[in-house]
């Protein structure tokens, strides 16, 4: 047979079959009956293509606009879906809601009836359909109880709307923790689309990127991204898997799709690499079901295709359409309910799907920690939460006390909504990222506020306990301090020394692990705390290391620092087990082999032990451990723990996130530990139940007073008045990963039923009464009833529409300097109108504002909002709020809020920068003036700039001599200082230059001029020059750039946007010329009229081929 047949077949009958003709393969239609009989059939493939819209929940917007717009484009949908009423055509207009969070917005802004009316005319006909849960979540990152309460959004679904979703989407984040398998497939949740992204700041080392894969750095397809994500076409790994969950029984049916925005990219369908068309999709089209056929047996795949922001639209139904008018096999389909390509999968394939088992460590957990503070902040809200729910369940169920459910449901939805994978490390500015981390303060503080639990576990263990200086002893340990650094500590049970070095070390490097700082407190430009105690009735080693003003942390050179502190525990041949939140893993072991070894999510504690003895580090603040040693690369794979040894490395922070505080001084994180030991294995000495009493003692004692199995390794992770009211719910989950039967006691409700719930607090069949039964690693959910209801209490009312976003005014810092960004909540009355914004200086008080309500595309936004400039550089301002009625009345005033400015470090008042996946540039302000251009394709420094000069300048408005004697060369843009107005994205930056007092000292006539820098891929520069007239006078200009290029055996080519002007292209050989400075690059002298406008644009890039000098 010389040729190769195809899985595609025309509606009249014809197969797509292809041959070799001098080397090149040729493709043709060939009907199927002058075809070899004996040819593999058709696979009959249906194609399912998730057309949604990915929204991160701050990152591209603040989660105010990203709410408005997810309402907007929901009702844009409804009217595609009005427009086209056919149900039954495969490739009609579908669309898809991501995430809960997307559903949840229309009743709240819309209204009850506008939703009931989307769930009957558009969801259940399957045209508009939903993910059951959060849709990118850092479900590493959530507390136990945290993590069953996301999967309450599957009961909303079933018990206020009548839907049930049965697919969860993962998009974006490059990870999911395994602990979610067993909980959520209990609630009702069966499949998982996986659609991770494989970006970080830094690309790895270890595997090269594709760059000829649509969307290369984002894409896990080209491989070699910054986050390790094998979810490729040409993976060893399968695309389609049940993945087990840690009890050995749950399992959720997984397909896992390149990343959300090219999924479709291998069909011939992704808009970022062209327009799609059906020859496009013809030309692509044979390949990857040639790569399909060969691999899997399924005749249905499911992929998706949407972009960031994208509003619904029909490019994608009808280029099925015509699509599915020509061709009979693979037949398109738009998945509006993600459940029915699942389905099919299930049914006819279920028993040929793989099952894999383990961890999905996401390469984004290291985003969380480029906050640590605010990380740490999650954690003991994670604790303090669920203490002071079962505290009130308690007392309600005891003493009568009214149940603050809805409390608590804010409460637990406000961390679910912080923990959304935008939550980190972002390379936008302005706005959307400024807003954003105001509101994950306010989300992470309102969880605190409810448990109102001020303090923690380890504040109250070291409290009067003096820091070790030199030897302390206790009944267990004999321990050698040198400035807060652990030299020795000797078990005396153990009768040995735990410690192969230094513990609690502090390492630091600036440029990515290639050096280590020699004296790391003083390059982070922090004052360093390292205190050790000593627990005196317990064999316990409390450990504290704590920074003030880490200011290195905010830079103009980021993503290369990272901080560790260093635990080298002793423990020959020793093996390591960590914490997840729900199971326990070995590090290098129980992972599915899509994700990184390098490090590990743990949640409260990490091990290495050998059978003989152990060591466990808990940690309170942190999530982060690497084992054995540091990966310089976190794009690593191994496979296998390093062999012998044993430190525990726990990764405190990165430099990068650089918006979430005013300046480096408030930059001060501090991480607590506390180091145990114990003879045998974790599972024997019931180490979670030990770290439990110390990292919640609270909720241990509740357990141990009033509820817990008669079975140490089953222990209390909540408790709550049930949702209905009938009595109370207690979460337990099995800690050792034992298969255990045990009984509940419980002294709460006399005589009350102990019953199984399912996760969602729905009955549970099979159950037998008195006995508990739990695999490893299981959640399990218990009513405690005796046919009683408990009252609730009414939720509190702030005055302000409750919004799930911010209420109480709040003020943070912008990237500026004076710049201020304000936010408040909605004011509920009927007639109110506006509110007053009220200034403090010194003593006095001032109005500055009136602010009414901003309503974009008919839909009002759920908070108001202000920005204020010039407020002073690094200053601390006070300002309240009242409302004022329609009749003028003026209500009360608000408490006073503060926000705090920037402080500008000297080099932020000098130039600007702009990190992109595909390079870096810096503009000094003065001049506007390119200093540095660091792309992929450049090799390096692209641009000769040297104590402050050279560069690529602006010269306008005349280019090289002045019309007169006095007058700067190359015109007076290059003589001023520019202001920055505008970042266009990651990878732009425009400046502006107006007439002033000081421009017409030189040149006499009204203007505004921009400029406008861009990165085009690793490869190209654009440079926009906008020229505006602003006066009643016409005038002469010419404009140009000035450029300095650093070439070192690089070419540059340079085009003007107007071909017949010029064209250049600077080379050099080797050093012999490492700087090149020609021009100016210029356009001709021509007048521009009153009021008038012009635009030009120069494109610098460097050539794949270098050509010889």
């Amino acid at each position: 047979m010389n040729f190769t047949a195809y899985s595609m077949l025309t509606r009249d009958g014809r197969r797509l079959v292809s041959r070799l003709e001098n080397g090149r393969e040729v493709f043709e239609l060939v009907p199927e009956s002058d075809l070899p009989a004996d040819l593999p059939p058709v696979r009959e493939w249906k194609l399912y293509c998730v057309r949604s819209t990915h929204t991160d929940i701050g990152l591209h917007n603040p989660p105010y606009i990203q709410r408005h717009g997810s309402v907007v484009r929901t009702d844009l949908a409804r009217k595609l879906v009005a427009a086209e009423p056919d149900d039954t055509d495969p490739a009609a207009f579908r669309y898809t809601l991501e995430g809960y969070w997307f559903f949840h917005n229309y009743p709240m802004d819309k209204g009850e009836a506008a939703t009931r009316s989307l769930v009957a005319n558009e969801m259940r006909r399957g045209r508009i359909g939903t993910s059951a849960l959060c849709a990118g979540n850092h479900t590493h990152v959530y507390g136990y109880e945290e993590l069953c309460r996301s999967a309450y959004t599957r009961k909303i679904y079933e018990e206020r709307w009548g839907l049930a979703p049965k697919t969860m989407f993962m998009a974006d984040n490059p990870g999911v923790a395994w602990s979610v398998v067993q909980p959520y497939v209990e609630a009702g949740i069966e499949n998982l689309l996986f659609m991770p992204n494989q970006w970080n700041p830094l690309p790895s080392t270890i595997t090269k990127m594709d760059r000829t894969v649509p969307g290369c750095y984002w894409n896990p397809d080209a491989g070699g991204g910054g986050s390790r994500i094998d979810v490729r076409w040409n993976s060893p790994l399968p695309m389609v898997f049940w993945w087990l969950a840690p009890d050995g029984v749950s399992k959720l049916l997984t397909a896992a799709t390149t990343l959300y925005s090219y999924g479709g990219a291998a069909f011939g369908m992704c808009p970022e690499d062209g327009p799609a068309t059906l020859k496009t999709m013809e030309s692509r089209m044979p390949r990857i079901l040639k790569k399909l056929d060969a691999r899997y047996p399924y005749d249905v795949w499911i992929f998706a295709q949407y972009g960031d922001d994208e509003p619904p639209g029909i490019w994608a139904s009808d280029l099925f359409k015509t699509w599915n008018a020509k061709w009979r096999w693979p037949e398109m389909h738009t998945a509006g309910n993600p459940d029915e390509a699942f389905d099919q999968l299930r049914t006819k394939w279920g028993d040929c799907i793989p099952t894999i088992s383990g961890e999905m460590t996401s390469g984004w957990l290291q985003h969380a920690a480029s906050t640590p503070e605010l990380l740490a902040q999650k954690f003991a809200a994670d604790r303090a939460l669920a203490a002071a729910e079962a505290s009130a369940a308690v007392d309600a169920a005891t003493r009568g006390a009214p149940f603050p459910g809805e409390e608590f449901r804010r409460a637990y939805w406000a961390l679910i909504l912080n923990d959304e994978h935008s939550y980190g490390t972002s390379g936008y500015q302005g706005r959307r990222v400024y807003e954003t981390w105001l509101q994950h303060r306010d989300w992470i503080e309102k969880a605190q506020a409810t448990a109102n639990r001020p303090g923690d576990a380890f504040d109250a263990a070291v409290r009067g306990l003096e820091p070790i200086r030199g030897t302390a002893e206790n009944a267990w340990y004999r321990v050698v301090v040198a400035d807060g650094v652990l030299t020795s500590v000797y078990d005396k049970e153990l009768g040995r020394e735990l410690l192969d070095g230094p513990a609690n070390r502090f390492l630091y490097t600036r440029d990515n692990h290639r050096t280590w700082e020699a004296d790391p407190a003083r390059a982070l430009g922090a004052e360093m705390t390292q205190t050790v105690r000593l627990a005196p009735h317990a064999k316990q080693i409390y450990v504290e290391t704590s920074f003030r003003h880490a200011r290195d942390l905010l830079n103009d050179d980021r993503y290369y620092r990272y901080g560790y502190l260093a635990f080298p525990f002793a423990v020959p041949g020793g093996e390591f087990f960590a914490q997840l939140n729900g199971a326990v893993m070995r590090p290098y072991l129980d992972l599915t082999g899509h994700c990184t070894d390098a490090y590990v999510g743990a949640r409260e504690w990490v091990a290495v032990e050998n059978g003989a003895f152990g060591v466990a580090l808990v940690q309170f603040d942190s999530s982060l451990v690497e084992c054995g040693e540091i990966h310089p690369d976190r794009t690593c794979y191994t496979g296998a723990a390093p062999k012998g040894k044993s430190a525990i490395y726990s990764y405190l922070f990165t430099d990068w996130l650089q918006m979430h505080q005013p300046d480096g001084a408030h930059v001060n994180p501090a991480f607590r530990y506390v180091i145990t030991s114990y003879a045998g294995n974790w599972k024997d000495a019931h180490l979670p139940a030990t770290v439990e009493r110390t990292v919640n003692p609270e909720l241990a004692g509740i357990a141990g007073r009033h509820v817990h199995a008669e079975a140490p390794n089953v222990l209390l992770a909540g408790l709550k008045v049930a949702e209905d009211g009938k009595g109370l719910i207690a979460r337990f989950r099995e800690a050792e990963g034992r298969r255990t039967t045990t009984r509940i006691v419980q002294d709460l409700i006399p005589g009350g039923a102990v019953t199984r719930n399912d996760v969602l607090e729905r009955p549970w069949t099979g159950h037998a009464a008195g006995e508990l039964e739990l695999l490893p690693y299981q959640f399990v959910t218990v009513r405690i009833d005796d046919g009683r209801a408990i009252p609730f209490a009414a939720a509190k009312d702030d005055g302000y529409r409750y919004t799930e976003l911010v209420t109480r005014p709040r003020a943070t810092h912008g990237e500026r300097d004076g710049q201020l960004y304000l936010e408040w909540g909605v004011d509920p009355s009927p007639d109110f109108d506006h509110f007053e914004l009220w200034r403090q200086t010194g003593a006095n008080w001032a109005k500055i504002a009136d602010v009414k309500p901003e309503v974009h595309d008919g839909l009002p936004y759920c908070v108001n909002r202000l920005e204020l400039l010039a407020q002073g550089s690094h200053v601390r301002v006070g300002f309240k709020i009242r409302p004022v009625d329609k009749n003028g009345r003026s209500g009360a005033f608000s408490e006073v809020f503060w926000g705090e400015t920037r402080e500008m470090p000297a080099l932020a008042r000098v130039r600007v920068v702009a990190n992109y996946e595909a390079g870096r540039i810096a503009v000094r302000y003065d001049g506007a003036t390119l200093e540095s251009w660091i792309g992929g394709a450049t090799g390096g420094e692209a641009v000769a700039s040297q104590a402050g000069r050279g560069g690529v300048a602006v010269c306008w408005p005349w280019c090289g001599e002045p019309p007169r004697e006095g007058l700067p060369r190359d015109g007076l843009a290059r003589q001023m200082r520019w202001e920055l107005v505008q970042r266009h994205g990651k990878w732009g930056l425009e400046f502006e230059l107006k007439s002033s007092a000081e421009t017409r000292k030189i040149w006499p006539h009204a203007f505004n001029l921009r400029l406008r820098v861009q990165m085009h891929g690793e490869s190209t520069l654009v440079f926009t020059v906008t020229e505006e007239n602003t006066g009643e006078t016409p005038f002469e200009t010419a404009w140009g750039l000035l450029p300095a290029f650093r070439l070192d055996g690089r070419a540059v080519d340079l085009t003007s946007d107007d071909a017949t002007e010029w064209r250049l292209r600077l080379t050099c050989a080797g050093d012999t010329q490492p700087m090149a400075a020609v021009g100016p690059c210029t356009h001709t002298q021509r007048t521009l009229a009153p009021h008038a406008r012009r635009v030009h644009a120069l494109t610098a890039s460097v050539p794949g081929e270098v050509p010889p000098a």
